[in-house]
């Protein structure tokens, strides 16, 4: 939780866990928040998607007593301003980059 409200990052290709449909995976997932939210929470949710690399590692105390595993770049910081923009001018809609549209899955729109 932070000053905008209940913020989730969620990061699909990570090390180890890589597929050939992250960004479609991504978007399910994000179609699926988005209808959930709405359906049992009466809450609309802006999601933002945008697919890139970015740097991610644990930040803080090296006795890890005070630690978080941390998501940082470009791309996140595009995800969070289309995030802000679906949430607050599309009333609660998935936006996505352009990278992220031009590989989606045929059968998404």
């Amino acid at each position: 939780m932070d000053e905008k409200g209940l913020v989730l990052l969620y990061a699909f290709g990570m090390p180890g866990y890589s597929y050939e449909n992250n960004n479609l995976h991504a978007i399910r997932v994000a179609l699926e928040i988005k209808e959930t939210a709405k359906r049992d929470f009466r809450h609309r949710v802006g999601v933002g998607i945008a697919s890139g690399q970015i740097c991610c590692g644990l930040i803080g105390k090296a006795d890890f007593s005070r630690c978080e595993y941390a998501l940082a770049g470009d791309m996140v910081n595009l995800a969070a301003r289309l995030a802000a923009r679906a949430d607050t001018e599309r009333e609660g809609c998935v936006l996505c980059d352009q990278y992220t549209i031009e590989v989606r899955h045929p059968r998404l729109k």
